[in-house]
């Protein structure tokens, strides 16, 4: 994914289930742009093995690619389908979400006042929920000694794991 000045988004690569947010899942060989963004300018972006997504200016997220295990967030509603173009993540308006990061089956998210959201697969425990249930849709992950006590600022997803880097509060 490649992220222009003016917001713009490109993706360039393999595509089997819609991860480039072209419309199709034929793969492409030079950048073309990110469908369902039109008119959104694009803040930051998080590429995972099989899905995509990018932030806005105004917290808002778009996810696009493979939705097997919920790794996209749109709900049990939705289950698993693929995206082939961005789709806005309504699950989280409002919350200000400043970074997040796409791992291969799950999503993390952070908002600007430290809270953290996770989504996906839940095997192993990469969600952070206590335990190994698949989240079709954002849910608050609690860090040790609750939101009183830690305030995260940045998030990652791995292959199997996740973490949140977090600093006291106070």
């Amino acid at each position: 994914l490649a992220l222009t000045a003016s917001g713009a988004v490109f993706a360039w690569g393999a595509n089997d289930f819609g991860q480039l947010g072209t419309g199709t899942t034929s793969p492409a060989v030079t950048p073309a742009p990110v469908l369902g963004l039109e008119g959104v300018p694009a803040a930051d972006l998080a590429a995972g093995g099989w899905h995509s997504l990018a932030l806005a200016p105004d917290g808002g997220v778009y996810v696009w690619g493979r939705g097997e295990y919920g790794r996209l967030g749109l709900g049990p509603a939705e289950g698993g389908a693929s995206r082939l173009r961005a789709t806005r993540l309504a699950a989280l308006d409002g919350a200000g979400v400043v970074q997040a990061s796409a791992g291969g089956t799950h999503t993390v998210a952070l908002t600007g006042d430290g809270r953290v959201f996770a989504w996906g697969r839940g095997s192993f425990g990469r969600l952070g929920t206590g335990d190994d249930r698949d989240r079709h849709a954002p849910v608050q992950v609690r860090l040790p000694g609750g939101p009183d006590r830690w305030h995260a600022v940045c998030v990652s997803a791995g292959g199997r794991h996740s973490l949140a880097l977090a600093l006291p509060c106070g």
